[in-house]
């Protein structure tokens, strides 16, 4: 209903939606055909995925490291032989495409029974589904139900290939085997907003500018017209089918096929000056507007790596936001989830402490950046020690170093009767 009301101008008059080419309600099956066919949306889709799960997170029990427990080296087996840390990154970004997607967690027993216990190694396989093969058969519309308005039932297709053809299979299969993930979800606890929505138009028109470009290009560089030869003002090939037809398939080749010559008969070919295509500023245009609603910098959605001003920023920008995403979904939304429920099942011994999720820094210098810091004390520090009215240890309070640390030379005390010392005192070199 919404969407056949967006682009309406001076009361339904004007359609711009329409003019413009741009989708009322678009589905699953726009989203990923353009996160299949279309380079950026699948920068979209994949870079805060990938850049969430590409440093593995800690699963440490208790707030001490003294040795690996007991929980801490059953998790680490069975995320190895399960192959977690490929399986979540692929859930998050088939969730990404569409409004959720699940990852079912195959452990012994019928799929559509409850799992109530399970052992580590009744934990078989982990699958990821998107929204589109793994649709909710069902729901719980009991009132009195912790899981009122949740899923009960997903209908999953599973399907597998040979040589010959490829085969379909549908299984009903209960919510607890199912970790569902959803991401931007607002009113709606199961369904999220699809990462495409906000930008679909604007990938519509950076298809236009990067599509019409190079046409336009070819168009004008070879423009032709044709003009009737001298002696020939009567000739025409109007009344003459076939002369007709050999004139348009040359034509045609001559346009479409690469071909560099035609033969006329009273005809000469003329061709016109081209005119230069930039579509640089619409495009940069569209760009901007796609890196604001999408959160994601330019810099990131181009993959470029040069040595820009701005470059740094930008890093630590698209930093902080992958920091937050950590926090904000892929924890709750999906390892925690996936962890309590094995803890739940029993297919993880319970950790005496309360677990906690370490995410590794993202904000690491390298020797480079490292270096640099160090050359830009080292200089602050070389311009300091011609300013005598601040004591050695200010100096080094500055630059937060430590007074107890063993390569600082200790001061020597003041002999307040050197004479060298009284005079420092007159002139106020000394307090």
């Amino acid at each position: 209903m919404l969407g056949s009301l967006l682009g309406q101008q001076f009361g339904g008059k004007r359609q711009l939606y329409d003019v413009l080419g741009y989708k009322h309600s678009p589905g699953f099956d726009d989203y990923m055909a353009y996160y299949q066919r279309e380079g950026m949306a699948k920068r979209i889709i994949d870079a805060p995925a990938n850049a969430t799960w590409r440093h593995i997170p800690e699963i440490i029990e208790g707030e001490e490291e003294p040795k690996v427990t007991t929980f801490e080296q059953a998790w680490k087996d069975i995320a190895e032989r399960l192959s977690i840390w490929h399986r979540f990154p692929r859930v998050d970004r088939l969730a990404r495409i569409g409004q959720y997607a699940v990852l079912l967690i195959g452990t012994k027993g019928n799929l559509e029974e409850p799992v109530e216990k399970a052992r580590a190694a009744d934990v078989l396989y982990l699958t990821p589904y998107s929204e589109k093969h793994a649709p909710i058969d069902s729901w719980v519309d009991d009132t009195a139900d912790p899981r009122f308005g949740l899923p009960l039932f997903y209908n999953l297709t599973t399907t597998s290939s040979n040589r010959n053809a490829k085969r379909e299979t549908k299984v009903k299969v209960h919510h607890s085997r199912i970790l569902h993930v959803a991401e931007d979800r607002l009113e709606d606890e199961v369904l999220g907003t699809p990462a495409l929505e906000a930008v679909l138009n604007r990938l519509y028109d950076l298809e236009k500018v990067a599509g019409a470009a190079p046409e336009q290009f070819w168009l004008e560089v070879s423009r032709l017209v044709l003009g009737i030869k001298e002696g020939f003002s009567d000739w025409s090939v109007k009344d003459d089918p076939t002369a007709q037809k050999n004139m348009r398939e040359q034509l045609d080749d001559l346009t479409h096929k690469l071909r560099n010559f035609i033969v006329l008969e009273g005809y000469e070919m003329q061709k016109q000056a081209g005119k230069d295509v930039n579509p640089g500023p619409t495009f940069d245009m569209i760009m901007a507007l796609i890196s604001g609603t999408t959160g994601i910098p330019k810099r990131i959605l181009t993959g470029s790596e040069q040595g820009e001003l701005a470059s740094s920023q930008d890093e630590t920008n698209w930093n902080a936001r992958i920091q937050e995403r950590r926090i904000s979904h892929a924890e709750p939304n999906i390892l925690r989830p996936f962890l309590d429920r094995l803890l739940l099942w029993g297919a993880l011994p319970k950790p005496t402490d309360p677990y906690r999720v370490e995410w590794p820094s993202l904000f690491e210098m390298d020797d480079k950046d490292k270096a640099q810091v160090w050359l830009n004390v080292a200089t602050a520090m070389e311009k300091l020690e011609t300013v005598t009215l601040i004591a050695e240890s200010e100096k080094r309070a500055m630059f937060e170093f430590p007074e107890d640390r063993p390569d600082d030379p200790e001061e020597e005390p003041i002999d307040e009767e050197d004479p060298a010392v009284q005079d420092q005192f007159a002139r106020g070199k000394r307090k």
